[in-house]
This record gives C-alpha cells, structure tokens and sequence, in this order.
C-alpha cells in the first residue's frame, strides 16, 4: 500500500502468485489486469502456523550433590550443589519486513523507501517512506530459528543444631546461598534494517559490498527473487545474552519460650539479607537499532534487601467444653530494600476446634511483592501484540452505533471502507526503576471437617477419593480420583484511556491459550505384587466454549462465514462462539522397583495419549490452532522408557 503522487490516490495492490523476476506494473492501472498485481484482499494473507513447531526440542543435562555431617545430636552441617544446563530450539516463521511509515513499527523500518531508481522498483515513483506500507516475509531466508543455551549453578551451605535455654530446647540455623544463570541465544533468520536501506535506495547508495535488494519480486518457481549474495549482504545472525545471580544469607531461631495455661508459647524469628543483580546485553546490530526484527537496549542493575521476621503461636483455650483447642497465631515482618524503601507486613490468624473432626479457622494477613531485577532495569523491547480494530469494517462487523460514532469522530470513512491492515501492533515494553511494590489485603475463613467414618480415605482440594486393597493372590489393587471444580474465575480488564473497567468471568472458556475448563477429573487404575507395579490413568478435561470472532467480522472471510465455529451469529458475527468438547486421554505405565547393594533400581515403560487423541480446535489460539495450555499436542502419542537407581 502506498500513496501515489501521480493521481493523488492510494494503490493497494498485492503480487500476482507464480511471479519471478521483476514484476511488470502498468503506471496508469497499477493492480489492473495488463500486469502482475491485483488488488490486495485476505487471501494474499500469510499463513505462519506450518512454520511453528507442536513441540519444542530440548536437552537437559543436571547434576546434584547433599552432604551433611553431625558433629554431635546439637551442631550439624550440610552443604549443596547444583549444576543444570539446557540447550533448545523453537522456531518461528521467516520474519516480516515492513518498509513505510504507515507499518508503525517504531524502528528504522519505518524510515526505508524503495527509490524511483532502484532497478527493481517497477512502479516508477519512489515507495515511502511516508503513506507506505510494503510488506514481505523473505521464505528465501527460511524460518526464525532460536537456539538457547542456559546454565545454572547453585551452591548452599549451612549448620543448624540446638541449646537450652531455662530448660527448653530452643533451635537455630544459618545458611548461606549463592546462584548464577547465564543464557546464551542465537537467532538465526535476522535481518539489518541499515543495510536494507541502501539495498532499496537508489544505485548511487548501494555500492560494493552492498548488494541492490529485489524486495518486490516474487516467488516464481519457489526459489524467490532475493539472491543469496544479497541475504549474505543485509541478513545476519543475532546474538543475545543474560546473566543473573543471587547472593542469600539467613539465619533462624525457633521454639517454645514458656507454658500457658492452655499450652506453650511458641515464637519463630529471623533475618535474611539478599543481593540480586542482574543484565541484558542484546546483539550490536539490535543495540544500535539496525535490525529489522525486535529492538532491545541493554540493561543491568542490582538491589539489596534486609528482611527480619517474627511469629508466635499463642494457645488461649484448651480442652474446654465447646473448644477443645482454641489458638491465635501472628506474624510480622520488616523489610528494608535499596530500590524502593523499607515497609512492614503482618498476619493474624485464629483456629478454633470445637471437637476433634471440626476446625474453624480465619485471618487477616498483608502481602507483598517487590519488583525483580527485569521488571525494574529491564531495557526497551518491541514485540508485536494482537489487536483488533473495532473501526474496521464497522458497517458489517456488528458493533455498536456508538463505536460507529466514536470511529467517525476520530476521522473513520463513514462509508465503512477502512479495513485493518494487519492484526498486530508494535509494542515497546521495559522496566522501569521506580517501581513500588505489589501489596494486597487477605481475608481468609475456612472450616475443615474430617469425620471419623472417612479415615480411610483421602479427601483433598475440590474431590479426591483414594482406595487401596488388602494383599490379594494376584498382588494389590488400588483406586485413585481426583478433581477439581472452578466455580469462578473472573479476570478484571482496565481500559487506561477512558478509565472504565471491565469484569469477565472466564470459567468453562478459553481466550488466547488459556483455558479454564469447569472440570477436570483423573482416574487411576493401581496394581503392586513385589517388585512389579502397573496403573491405569484416565484424564478427563470437561468442554468449554470460545469467543469465535476477529478483525475479520462482517466479511466474506470471518470465521462464522467461513464454517468454523460451533455456534455462528450471521447476523453479528462478534457474537460467534465455538464449542471445544471434552476430551479424554489414557496414559498406561508399567513398572520394575528391586533393592540392590546401597539402594533400589527400576525402570518404568509406558504410553501416555495411548489412543493417541487430538485436542480440540481452537479457533483462539494464537499459534497452533489449539490450546497447548491445557491440551496434549496432536499426534501427541508418546511412548517413553525411564531406568533409575535411588541411593538409600
């Protein structure tokens, strides 16, 4: 798209598929049928899913270390040791260049222009970079490939033991922590915005080593018009990396001070001193502001914290009628970090058993969270974030006379004729060093109730049933069920600029790769005899609807048009919704345990998905056209087989 000086008039065209070579553009009809462009429509869109990977490949390698060591029954000593690396790959679709101002992007991409000169420019005016908006994704670089590599290290030591003090055992700790994460990522498919402008600008720019870049050519026969001296030219691989580290010290002492009449008091306190610090260094093209993908700054910073903390444990009541144990707990803390200031947080809590299998308990308690290190030294990213244009297509997409209003007033065709370009907008996020913390106000009440009657088995969270055999002649037999009911989730939506807020309650819904299903059930099947053990599991995940609706509402093109929703709305296709049923996998898993010389080894062969069960559609997800939150993977069958020796 871009605005022709000619006649004054904005041309829209997009190539012709099967083109090669420079393409040919009649000036006094461009998108017309006497050359090799048409008019642009949601056809010419690019499908980016087939570049994305179901599952990301990954490789893990971890050591681990414990020692302790006791001196006597009241001084002992441990020390810990951690090492963890990871390398991995995902992958994304080649990445999209967009030359002109009117793509926003905030980059020097918006500055480029395809020049009047350049030899593979055949409209014959220079493109942008004002009014311009030209869009390419270079398959002939191939798809974003990501590769990271990260390592951890982690490293404890402390001692703990115990004295007397006016004959009660009183028991103290210290403990000192240090831990270390660098992460290196090379991104291949980049692109160096810099060059890219001389490569379109006109020839006198674009002398050796710049290669002239055929950017509006087309694919051909599949091997595309940029030539590989010219991706050898503004391509580039981009090299980030990161590093944080934690330096911890604690030390604790805990026990009962003196008796009550309704038993003892009991206090824990403490004191935790941490230094965090941490950094971002991206790419020097990508620092400089030359690439044609995401934008970052570097970033570093550091913060300290000294923390001290009091609890106490105070029985009021005990073994009375009517409260057989009756408890106040309370607690504060004191917090003092360098980037922000010091505060305090307290709790107070009241349990109150009237008989052995009735407890009533309820409190008041204040939380906290400071910023971390990226949320306040963080330097500026783009990242492109989906958005719909509620004025696009407003005569047809089925929203409201006064979001029609509201669109007109803010300079919108009144004839309807704007359509959203793309469906997604840069956005520059980053951290910010005056970041106070998070604080909240929690009010708690509960009753817990376990009747004689059910001993035997396990109630926990929402409902949970466990049963067990006694020994049988064929081993035991054991049954499991758990589940877990979401009566409410509702999530709190702020409009910044008009200053309204929004309530949605999102349980038995899925938005933008979070599903929140209102059940979710496990069955398992449990068989032991000796060494030899086997289960059954089936997992049960209840439907749930979605939003079937985009930017796409009220034309030939939107998903209640094109048959993909459940529930179509033809007349307001915003009111679309799809149905995701349930779904059921089975997982089977046999097992070996036998003891040997200083421990146990095994081993374990199963099948998890076993009738290999695809997830439902979704027409939310932003990715894969499915949930990956809540759902296997398609095709996502997997046999596996783990041997273990555990030490004693």
């Amino acid at each position: 798209m871009f605005s022709d000086p000619r006649t004054d008039s904005f041309v829209n065209c997009a190539l012709d598929a099967g083109v090669t070579g420079l393409p040919v553009c009649d000036p006094d009809d461009p998108c017309g049928d006497g050359d090799d462009y048409h008019p642009w429509s949601n056809a010419d869109r690019f499908n980016y899913a087939p570049y994305n990977m179901l599952l990301t490949p990954s490789e893990r390698l971890g050591v681990y270390g414990q020692v302790r060591y006791r001196w006597s029954d009241a001084l002992q000593g441990y020390a810990k040791a951690l090492f963890n690396t990871r390398e991995s790959v995902n992958q994304a679709a080649p990445e999209p260049l967009w030359v002109g101002d009117f793509a926003e992007s905030g980059s020097l991409m918006d500055e480029i222009a395809i020049h009047a000169d350049n030899p593979y420019n055949p409209f014959g005016v220079t493109l942008g970079p004002g009014e311009t908006f030209i869009t390419r994704r270079p398959l002939e670089s191939g798809p974003r490939v990501f590769e990271q590599e990260v390592d951890t290290r982690y490293l404890a030591a402390g001692l703990r033991g115990e004295f007397e003090y006016a004959e009660r055992a009183l028991f103290w700790d210290v403990n000192l922590v240090w831990s270390r994460s660098r992460a290196e990522q090379r991104k291949s498919g980049a692109h160096n915005a810099r060059r890219m402008l001389r490569a379109l600008g006109p020839p006198q720019d674009c002398t050796d080593p710049c290669v002239p870049l055929n950017f509006l050519g087309g694919q051909g026969d599949g091997s595309g018009t940029i030539t590989a001296a010219a991706l050898e030219w503004f391509g580039f691989a981009q090299r980030d990396s990161s590093e944080q580290e934690l330096w911890d010290f604690s030390a604790n002492l805990s026990g009962e001070i003196f008796d009550l009449p309704a038993g003892p008091l009991a206090f824990a306190a403490g004191f935790e001193h941490r230094e965090h610090d941490g950094g971002f260094r991206p790419d020097p093209v990508v620092e400089a502001g030359d690439t044609a993908g995401l934008a970052a700054k570097p970033t570093s910073g550091d913060f300290e914290v000294d923390e001290f903390y009091l609890e106490i444990d105070l029985p009021l009541v005990s073994e009375r009628p009517g409260a057989e144990r009756l408890d106040l707990s309370a607690a504060v803390r004191f917090f003092d970090y360098s980037s922000f200031g010091s505060d305090t947080a307290g709790k107070l809590g009241l349990s109150w058993r009237p008989r052995g299998d009735l407890l009533l308990r309820g409190g008041v308690s204040q939380g906290f969270r400071a910023p971390n290190i990226g949320e306040l030294f963080g330097g500026q990213a783009r990242f492109d974030a989906p958005i719909a244009d509620p004025c696009s297509d407003f005569l047809n997409s089925g929203v409201s006379r006064t979001t029609v209003e509201n669109c007109v007033a803010a300079g919108v065709p009144d004839d309807g004729s704007y359509a959203q370009i793309g469906s997604q907008i840069s956005v520059l996020t980053g951290g910010n060093p005056r970041l106070e913390p998070e604080t909240a106000d929690s009010y708690t009440l509960g009753l817990v109730y376990g009747p004689g009657w059910a001993r035997d088995l396990a109630w926990v969270e929402d409902l949970s049933l466990a049963y067990r055999s006694p020994r049988l002649p064929f081993g035991r037999i054991g049954l499991s069920w758990r589940n877990t009911f979401l009566s409410d989730f509702t999530e709190i939506l702020e409009d910044l600029g008009g200053g309204t807020i929004e309530k949605r309650s999102l349980e038995g819904r899925t938005e933008n790769d979070r599903g929140k299903p209102e059940w979710k059930s496990t069955l398992s099947l449990l068989w032991t005899s000796g060494d030899w053990s086997a289960s059954w599991t089936l997992r049960l995940i209840d439907e749930m609807r979605e939003r079937c609706s985009d930017f796409l509402d009220g034309t030939p093109d939107s998903l209640a048009n094109l048959g993909v929703c459940s529930d179509p709305d033809f007349d307001d296709n915003s009111l679309s919704t799809n149905r995701l049923g349930s779904s059921v996998y089975h997982d089977l898993r046999v097992g070996y345990r036998h003891p040997v010389p200083g421990g146990h080894l095994g081993f374990d062969l199963g099948v998890n998905n076993l009738f290999d069960r695809d997830p439902p559609a979704s027409q939310s997800a932003s990715l894969n056209g499915y949930d990956a939150s809540t759902y296997d993977l398609p095709g996502g069958r997997f046999a596996y087989f783990r041997l273990s020796y555990e030490l004693d």
